[in-house]
């Protein structure tokens, strides 16, 4: 626990405010800062369209973005 209250400061989500579900949001942006797939991620998150997930999308630098949405084409593919 002291671990996720570590990763969470550092991505500044307040402790006054927390919730469950911080961890939840704060998963599915590693997971996409890692260069995990989105359509995986989906799944996994249970929604029943991608475009739900693309929320996340906003938290992510350009080349984070990029790298995103090169995952499973021709010139690049990155398995979590």
């Amino acid at each position: 626990m002291r671990r996720v209250m570590a990763r969470c400061e550092a991505e500044s989500i307040s402790f006054t405010r927390f919730r469950i579900h911080d961890l939840r949001h704060a998963f599915a942006i590693r997971w996409l800062k890692a260069g995990g797939d989105i359509y995986r991620l989906s799944r996994h998150l249970g929604h029943t369209s991608v475009k739900t997930t693309e929320i996340y999308l906003s938290a992510l630098t350009a080349d984070e973005l990029d790298r995103v949405m090169h995952v499973g084409t021709k010139d690049g593919t990155v398995t979590i």
